[in-house]
C-alpha cells in the first residue's frame, strides 16, 4: 500500500474512509473499505464572564471543543511562565492593567497537539474625587439655602466611563460632570460621586455639605405714598432669624425693630425705590435678604402761558385767547382759576380769552385723586388795554376824492390802511382815497405797546348803472315785466306811460296790444349821472284756442285741472264739458278756472269727454268755437 499523510482534519477529529480495489488476471475485482481516524486537538478558548476587566479580578478561561486530551499547557501571558492542567479551564487574578494574550496548547491521548490563543483586557480603576462649590460665595465653606451649590467632578479616569451623583436631594441620580442644586431646608447632606471606567471599574468619592438658613418676609401698611409721609414696615414669617435690619431705599437704614415707621422726604428717578429686609441665619452664617418696590409719589404743579417764550406771552394785549399748558407731574385732577371772576376750568390745557384789560392771577390747583397728592402754584398775567380811534370817510362819485380820517387817543399811534391801493398814502391817519367802486377799508391801529385796534369804514362810490338797449317779442293779449332796474338808490322815470303798471318803478308791467318802444331816465341822489334806456316790445298778432287731450286728477299736483289753452284770447264766452251721454259737467267763462274730474263733488270715471270752446280774440272779428275731446286718466 503506498503510504499518505493527512494534513487537514476538521478539531478535534475528522474519520476518513480508505478504499482497496483489487483485480485479478481474468478482470474479476473485489473491493475493501477501511476508516481511519485522524486527530486534530485545536481547541477553542472562552471565558467565564466578559474578557475585559479589572484590576484585581479573577477570570475563569475554558477550552472548549477538545477530546481526549491527555494535557492542557497554559501560558498566559503574564510572565510567570506555563502551567500544566488535567482538566480544561484555569483561573487567574490579574493584578496589572494591560492586554495579555494566553497561549493554550493542548495533547491528546494519542500524542496529538494542538494551540490557540485568547486576549484578556485589564484597566486600573479610576481615582473618584470632586470639589464642593459655594455659587453664592467661593470663599465660604458655609452653604446657604436658596444658594446654588456646584458639585465638580475632578476625578482621574483615563477611560471614563458612566458618573452617578447621589446629592441627597430625594431625586434621581445624576449622570452629569457637575450639577447644581439648591438646597431649601438646612441640615447635613451626604454627597457621593461614583465614576467607572468603560470596563465598569468603579470609584466611589464621598463628603458632605452642611447646609444653613433662615426664612423672612415683612409687609408694609402701603406701598404708594405721597412725598413726605411714612410707611410702617413689619416683619414676618420668621424661621431661624438669628437678627435683622432694615435698608428703607433712601440712603438711610433702620436697625432690628418691628413694626417701624419710616418718612421719605425725597423722590426718587422713575418715582419708584426698594425697601430691604436683610436677615442673618445662626450665627450670621448665612445672609438674606427680601426686596419691595414702593412707589413716592411727588406731584408738582406748573404750566405754560402761551409757551413763555417771549414777554408777549405773559403781557399781551386785550382779544388774544391765552393758551395754559399744564407741565405738572403726577396729576389727575385739575382746577384752574383765571382770577377774572369767570367760570373755572378742569381742563388738562384749558384756554381763556379775557374780557378786560388788567393784571390777574392765574391758579392752577392739582390732585393725584387716586393717592390724595396734592399742589398748587399761581403765576400772573398783564392784559393791556387797545388803543381807542375812530374813522371817518367821505361818500362821493366814482374818481372824484374823498378824505379818510382815523384819529387815536393816544400819542405814538401808527396806522395802516388795507387796501393800500388808490390811496395817497397807506401809512399815514389822514389818506385820500380816489376810487371806482365801492371799498370796504380796514385801517389797523397800533399803540407804542404793540396792542392794536382794526377798524373797518365803507365808501361809497356811486357807479352809473350799466347801459340797457332791451328788445323782446309777445304775441297779443300777453304782459311783459319791464327790467329797468339799475340798482338801489336810484329815481326811474318812465315815458311814454301808455299800457304801463306804474311810472317811477323799477319794473314796470306794459299791457300794450301794439309795437311800442319805452324810454327809461335813472339818476343817483349824488347826481353822479344822468342815464337814459331804451326798451323795444314787439307785439304778434297771433291767435289760437285749444284744450289738451288728456289730463290726471290724481291729487299728485301736476296736471290734475285741464284748462283752457292758446294765443292772443281776449275774453272766454264759455269753456264746456260733456261727458258721452250729453251731459254737462262743467263750465266756465274764466280763462283762468279749470276742470277738477268732478261732478257734484263726485269723482267722474276713466273714460273720454267732450269739450266746447267759445272765445273772443285780438285778431278775428267773429268769435272763434271749437269742440274736441280728451280722456280722463286717473
Amino acid at each position: 500500500a503506498p503510504p499518505h499523510t493527512y494534513t487537514a482534519a476538521v478539531s478535534p477529529f475528522q474519520v476518513y474512509t480508505i478504499t482497496v480495489v483489487a483485480t485479478n488476471t481474468n478482470g474479476c475485482t473485489g473491493t475493501f473499505t477501511i476508516p481511519i481516524t485522524v486527530n486534530a486537538p485545536q481547541p477553542n478558548i472562552t471565558s467565564i464572564g466578559s474578557p475585559s476587566i479589572c484590576v484585581g479580578t479573577s477570570l475563569n478561561i475554558v477550552a472548549n471543543n477538545v477530546v481526549n486530551v491527555a494535557n492542557y499547557n497554559w501560558n498566559l501571558g503574564t510572565g510567570a511562565g506555563p502551567v500544566n492542567t488535567a482538566t480544561n479551564n484555569i483561573t487567574n487574578t490579574y493584578s496589572l492593567q494591560g492586554t495579555f494574550t494566553a497561549l493554550l496548547t493542548t495533547t491528546d491521548i494519542y500524542g496529538c497537539k494542538g494551540s490557540t490563543t485568547f486576549t484578556v483586557y485589564v484597566q486600573n480603576y479610576p481615582i473618584a474625587s470632586f470639589i464642593i462649590t459655594n455659587t453664592c460665595s467661593s470663599t465660604s465653606s458655609v452653604v446657604c439655602t436658596g444658594c446654588p451649590v456646584t458639585f465638580s467632578d475632578t476625578s482621574v479616569n483615563p477611560v471614563p466611563g458612566p458618573r452617578n451623583w447621589n446629592l441627597s436631594t430625594g431625586g434621581p441620580i445624576v449622570p452629569i460632570v457637575a450639577p447644581s442644586w439648591i438646597y431649601t431646608t438646612p441640615g447635613t447632606y451626604p454627597i457621593t460621586l461614583t465614576v467607572t471606567s468603560t470596563f465598569g471599574c468603579p470609584s466611589i468619592a464621598k463628603d458632605t455639605v452642611h447646609v444653613y438658613g433662615a426664612k423672612a418676609d415683612f409687609y408694609t401698611d402701603k406701598n404708594v405714598i405721597c412725598k413726605g409721609d411714612a410707611i410702617v414696615y413689619t416683619i414676618k414669617d420668621t424661621i431661624g432669624v438669628f437678627y435683622w435690619n432694615w435698608d428703607y431705599g433712601d440712603g438711610s437704614t433702620g436697625p432690628k425693630v418691628s413694626p417701624t415707621a419710616h418718612s421719605y422726604t425725597f423722590h426718587p428717578q422713575g418715582g419708584t425705590t426698594n425697601v430691604t429686609l436683610i436677615y442673618w441665619s445662626s450665627n450670621m452664617a448665612c445672609k438674606y435678604s427680601v426686596v419691595k418696590p414702593i412707589t413716592i409719589r411727588n406731584i408738582i404743579a406748573d404750566f405754560d402761558r402761551n409757551g413763555e417764550l417771549i414777554k408777549s406771552d405773559t403781557i399781551h394785549c386785550l382779544g388774544v385767547t391765552d393758551l395754559l399748558t399744564s407741565t405738572s407731574t403726577s396729576a389727575t385732577a385739575y382746577y384752574w382759576n383765571f382770577g377774572d371772576g369767570s367760570p373755572t376750568s378742569t381742563l388738562v390745557n384749558p384756554s381763556h380769552l379775557y374780557g378786560a384789560p388788567g393784571t390777574y392771577t392765574i391758579v392752577l390747583a392739582i390732585t393725584d385723586t387716586q393717592y390724595g397728592c396734592k399742589d398748587t402754584l399761581r403765576k400772573p398775567i398783564v392784559i393791556l388795554a387797545p388803543p381807542q380811534a375812530t374813522v371817518t370817510a367821505k361818500d362821493t362819485c366814482a374818481k372824484k376824492p374823498s378824505q379818510l380820517n382815523a384819529t387815536g387817543t393816544g400819542s405814538g399811534y401808527t396806522y395802516i390802511w388795507h387796501p393800500g391801493k388808490n390811496l395817497t398814502d397807506s401809512t399815514i391817519a389822514n389818506p385820500v382815497a380816489t376810487l371806482t367802486t365801492s371799498t370796504n377799508f380796514t385801517v389797523e391801529v397800533k399803540d407804542p405797546n404793540g396792542c392794536r385796534t382794526i377798524i373797518t369804514h365803507s365808501v361809497y362810490i356811486q357807479e352809473p348803472p350799466p347801459p340797457i338797449n332791451w328788445d323782446t317779442t309777445i304775441i297779443i293779449g300777453q304782459q311783459v315785466s319791464i327790467p329797468g332796474f339799475g340798482g338801489t338808490g336810484f329815481t326811474y322815470n318812465w315815458t311814454p306811460l301808455t299800457d304801463l303798471s306804474c311810472n317811477y318803478c323799477p319794473y314796470p308791467v306794459s299791457s300794450s296790444t301794439v309795437d311800442i318802444t319805452y324810454y327809461l331816465n335813472i339818476k343817483d341822489s349824488m347826481n353822479c349821472f344822468n342815464l337814459t334806456n331804451k326798451f323795444n316790445i314787439h307785439v304778434e298778432p297771433k291767435s289760437s284756442v285749444d284744450v289738451p287731450t288728456a289730463f290726471t286728477p290724481n291729487g299728485d299736483g301736476i296736471n290734475d285741472i285741464i284748462y283752457v289753452d292758446g294765443w292772443g284770447i281776449r275774453k272766454l264766452n264759455f269753456f264746456r264739458i260733456y261727458n258721452r251721454w250729453g251731459e254737462l259737467l262743467f263750465e266756465t267763462s274764466d280763462i283762468k278756472v279749470g276742470w277738477d274730474g268732478t261732478y257734484k263733488g263726485a269723482p267722474q270715471n276713466m273714460e273720454t269727454y267732450v269739450w266746447q270752446v267759445s272765445v273772443e280774440t285780438y285778431t278775428d272779428a267773429k268769435p272763434l268755437l271749437k269742440t274736441h275731446t280728451f280722456k280722463l286718466i286717473r
